[in-house]
């Protein structure tokens, strides 16, 4: 189905929505993707681009998302990966670009989307009038006809928001905040060369920026809590293609991602100044109480940068032998990724009033301030590297197809900075690597490190078995079936999470008068982190069959179940419970939990094309459950192998209350796409979805960390309300001369105007203690997007 025929959002994430059974949790933004999700957890999903791993290598739920202008096609692959696609719990998305070609062509565009045509939004937390404005070019043709080619682009996308408010006098007069302004510069280079009939060669560069000012205010913060963010992102493909003969073609592929981050406080404190007791909010991001906060915010310098380089070789031959045809595959990838994280804390961090007897003591009657700091530091580096090798073989046989394989890979994790500790110990510090507490060429128990940790192949072998059968060869239907093993760990943040020396993490208590610091105690889960033996790598187990057919008449129909699990849970947890008693109760360890997530699915599609293309339909229904008893938080950033999840009492998966409906499950997704052109040139077009809402739970605060993370009731008791949205499409095609046209177009997004919960403050208790009622419990965090109109001029040659 043609995009430009259907109102979906003009970007490569907008594409996504196409895929059947892909749930929207409508968290949209500008720099990454975490919303979608499908089976799998948020950062299970994999997004390529002309072929080429884009996706974050350390958390999943980024990528460099683009302009549609530049996209020629887009394919979308929910189950059944074949070993040359690699590894995914979710679903891979593979965006192919344009190229040039021996006649000049290209697009001209210009989006606006005015506040004014723009409906109010529910949310009375954070509401503001957003201006929209999206222009970009396009343009492609030869260099040397037959021989060379090039395309290129610039795509701009400006927002400025304003009349904002927020809930910072908490149920008072709406407070106003500053505008914001949201730019993003995009631009793209790409040549294609064809020096023989038998070799194609293309090079590509992507350049994007983005940066976004009096970002990050909550809905109960003052507008000095705010910062200026800004994005870099480069990706860099070059591709070599060999039809060496009939039979036998070669391709090797190159990529070079990277994606650069950091925020600054509007309001600067600079690194712990000398504490004002009277004046907290000058001395960092202060917590007045009920929820809100005042003061600047929290970090001064937040910097996080990840890198990608891969290397790719794919060999194809085709043959005939044992009476079947062969379609035979081979090929190996080598991933090189690396994260380079750093955080200073602004002024002296999160700052509150606590009351501690052991840490305040009994002057002021145990109250005292309590800081959460990061020192000035070097910044953490983190690295890892992948090999992966894979071999397959599809097999004909006049009505029967097996496709059989193996992909197997070997991940390698390098902390530099931080070194794991392994509980057999027996290793040497190098001298040249600075330890904190150990100093260089000591060895000594507490000394016993290793600067690697390595999955290697002998645990990473991922079958893959497919079959499909002709049943009637007079409708040209298939029956298929399909098994794969798919290892999580594209998602590589281990390499940063179990470094046993993160960055620091500080806790100063400060007297309350005269502000002078009483004492820094140890932070829990900042060194010593261990790895126990015999670690594996978490899997996905998938099993999927089903039938496809033509009805007649352009109509298709097919339908399918998958179901998944997922094993071999990777978490940090303590060694000894957590047991406020133990001597070193945050002593923690790297090991297999015993959590796991299950998915089951069953879709039915039914797709229409006329024979003159002139009107199209595309009709999905999925049922699903998503259930187990290892949940990420999908609103927040946490990440797989370091979250809160089994690091003491009231967090463990084996608490009964955790095994149920997890967060990401979407019941029934049922999606209707369709579009009609008229003889005049005219083109509807429309998207229908309904999807069930966000399952969720009463949670308390924990005795372990007090945070709000145990639950009270069982996983996904309650559910928050469906989500139906239609969205349409009206365009007029102008001929204006030869091949030149001019498009008009109209969006209409939530046509009515549909804004339901899409999160809930799900936490009982306002007080750790678990006695003070929440007054904010179960009331909506966000909303679904209000509606609003695009008009787009879209001028081609």
């Amino acid at each position: 189905m043609t995009i430009e025929r259907l109102p979906l959002e003009r970007t490569f994430s907008g594409t996504i929505e196409l895929a059947p059974g892909v749930a929207d949790s409508g968290v949209a933004i500008t720099n990454t993707l975490n919303g979608f999700n499908a089976g799998g957890g948020r950062q299970d999903n994999q997004f390529f681009y002309d072929g080429v791993n884009v996706t974050n290598p350390f958390y999943a739920d980024q990528f460099q998302d683009f302009a549609e202008l530049d996209i020629q096609e887009v394919s979308i692959t929910r189950a059944g990966l074949t070993p040359e696609y690699g590894r995914t719990g979710g679903f891979i998305v593979n965006g192919v670009t344009k190229s040039g070609t021996n006649t000049l062509h290209g697009d001209a565009r210009v989006e606006y989307s005015p506040s004014s045509l723009s409906a109010n939004s529910k949310d009375p937390n954070n509401t503001a009038q957003l201006d929209r404005w999206r222009p970009g070019v396009g343009i492609g043709g030869p260099i040397l006809p037959d021989r060379v080619f090039f395309y290129g682009s610039t795509n701009f996308f400006q927002q400025k928001a304003t009349n904002v408010f927020n809930n910072f006098n908490l149920g008072g007069a709406p407070n106003p905040l500053p505008e914001s302004d949201l730019d993003i510069h995009e631009y793209f280079g790409k040549l294609t060369a064809t020096p023989t009939s038998s070799q194609l060669l293309e090079a590509s560069y992507r350049y994007r920026t983005a940066s976004q000012s009096n970002a990050g205010i909550m809905p109960t913060d003052a507008a000095s809590t705010a910062v200026d963010t800004k994005e870099l992102d480069r990706i860099i493909v070059g591709s070599w293609f060999w039809t060496a003969s009939s039979r036998l073609n070669l391709e090797a592929k190159y990529n070079h991602n990277e994606n650069h981050g950091g925020a600054t406080p509007v309001l600067a404190l600079g690194v712990q100044p000398p504490f004002d007791p009277n004046h907290p909010e000058l001395d960092g991001y202060f917590a007045v109480g009920n929820g809100t906060s005042i003061g600047g915010a929290s970090l001064a310098t937040n910097r996080d940068d990840f890198r990608r380089s891969e290397y790719r070789f794919t060999t194809s031959y085709l043959g005939g032998f044992f009476g079947a045809s062969h379609d035979i595959r081979a090929g190996a990838t080598f991933s090189d990724n690396r994260e380079d994280l750093l955080r200073i804390s602004n002024g002296w961090g999160a700052v509150a009033l606590t009351k501690s007897r052991s840490h305040c003591g009994i002057a002021n009657d145990s109250v005292c301030y309590k800081a959460n700091f990061k020192p000035a530091q070097p910044p953490q580096i983190s690295k890892a590297e992948t090999i992966g090798l894979f071999a397959q073989d599809q097999m004909t046989w006049k009505s029967l197809t097996i496709n059989a394989g193996v992909l197997v890979n070997r991940d390698h994790y390098i902390p530099r900075g931080g070194y794991f500790i392994f509980e057999s110990g027996g290793y040497t510090i190098p001298n040249d690597v600075p330890i904190p507490a150990c100093g260089a060429g000591v060895t000594a128990p507490a000394c016993t490190y290793r600067d690697t940790l390595t999955f290697p192949f002998s645990k990473q072998w991922q079958p893959r078995i497919g079959i499909a059968y002709e049943v009637d060869s007079g409708a040209h239907d298939k029956l298929y079936a399909n098994f794969a093993r798919y290892d999580n760990l594209d998602n590589q943040s281990i390499a940063r999470a179990a470094a046993p020396f993160s960055l620091l993490h500080e806790v100063a208590y400060l007297d309350r008068v005269t502000g002078q610091v009483i004492g820094v105690p140890v932070s829990s889960n900042q060194q010593d982190k261990r790895i126990l033996p015999g670690l594996d790598p978490t899997y996905t187990d998938e099993y999927l069959v089903g039938y496809a057919r033509p009805l007649g008449r352009g109509f298709s129909i097919e339908a399918w179940g998958m179901y998944r699990r997922t094993t071999d849970i990777i978490e940090d947890f303590a060694a000894n419970g957590n047991d406020p008693a133990s001597p070193n109760p945050s002593d923690f360890r790297y090991g297999n939990i015993p959590g796991y997530r299950k998915y089951r699915a069953l879709t039915v599609e039914v797709r229409r094309t006329s024979a003159d293309n002139r009107w199209t339909a595309d009709l999905s229904y999925t049922l699903s459950r998503l259930e187990g008893n290892w949940d990420l938080d999908y609103s927040t950033s946490l990440f797989y192998a370091s979250s809160y999840i089994q690091d003491g009492p009231g967090l463990l998966t084996t608490d009964p209350l955790r095994n149920g409906i997890l967060t990401g499950d979407r019941t029934h997704v049922a999606k209707l796409f369709a579009s009609y052109s008229l003889t005049t040139n005219t083109t509807l077009g429309g998207y229908l979805r309904f999807q069930s809402g966000l399952p969720w739970q009463a949670q308390v605060f924990d005795p372990s960390y007090q945070v709000p993370g145990q639950y009270a009731e069982r996983a996904g008791s309650r559910r928050l309300s469906s989500w139906t949205n239609l969205d349409l499409l009206l365009a007029q095609t102008i001929p204006i001369g030869g091949v030149v046209t001019f498009r008009l177009e109209g969006r209409l997004l939530n046509v009515f105007n549909t804004q339901p919960p899409l999160s809930v403050d799900p936490v009982l208790y306002g007080d750790p203690e678990n006695t003070i009622p929440n007054p904010d419990f179960a009331h909506a965090t966000s909303y679904a997007p209000p509606r609003r109109f695009l008009l787009t001029g879209l001028l081609s040659f």
